[in-house]
């Protein structure tokens, strides 16, 4: 039996001053710096932050990772 977390992302990209203070309704532009904020919710019921996989003997810890790249280069 094999228990994994739902998850439901949600990202934006904004931009940001030069004290990287994010700027409200601030258009981006190429080459500008910008501050990406990802929010992870979990949407199935468990309030538990273990996994279970039929490989592992025991619970396993979630953990995550994000991955960004320019598909350009």
């Amino acid at each position: 039996m094999e228990r994994v977390p739902l998850v439901d992302m949600k990202w934006t990209l904004v931009a940001v001053d030069d004290r990287n203070e994010p700027l409200e309704n601030v258009l981006l532009e190429p080459s500008s710096e910008a501050q990406l904020i990802v929010h992870l919710r979990r949407v199935n019921n468990s309030n538990s932050q273990n996994i279970l996989m039929t490989n592992f003997p025991k619970a396993k810890e979630a953990g995550w990772f994000i991955v960004v790249a320019n598909p350009d280069s």
